[in-house]
């Protein structure tokens, strides 16, 4: 990581909720960070939506049968690449960006533990729920 920074990626399981994506995904916009969609089995027409032209950002797209959002959600950080990974559901709206003080503060956890795994929850950024990742 050497230069301090941290590169994320954001990974959207989804499930029958092709209505909502197109916001999930606007706000994902702001972050400037890749998207990954995870199609868990859904029958609504996100595939189609994924591959037209209304997807309002780049996402990679991937699809597997119905499994759940945890699978989904493995799915996603099989392919994802990026010390930091951000899970938001499909019927979540995200904030245009992180707090300053609570990005720092991710930054230094990457940088003196590595890869981990946070929990954001609706009032916010939970330090306390940091879970290191198995190492590869």
């Amino acid at each position: 990581m050497g230069s301090g920074e941290i590169n994320p990626v954001a990974i959207a399981p989804t499930f029958n909720n092709a209505r909502t994506l197109p916001n999930i995904l606007a706000r994902l916009e702001a972050l400037s960070v890749p998207i990954i969609v995870v199609n868990d089995g859904c029958t609504d027409g996100t595939d189609e939506y994924l591959a037209s032209d209304d997807v309002p950002v780049p996402v990679t797209a991937l699809r597997q049968p119905n499994s759940g959002p945890a699978a989904a959600r493995n799915r996603g950080i099989d392919a994802a690449q990026g010390e930091l990974v951000v899970f938001i559901d499909d019927d979540v709206a995200l904030a245009a960006k992180l707090p300053g003080t609570q990005r720092l503060e991710i930054e230094a956890v990457l940088r003196d533990q590595g890869p981990v795994t946070m929990v954001f929850e609706p009032g916010g950024f939970v330090p306390a729920k940091w879970v290191e990742l198995p190492k590869p």
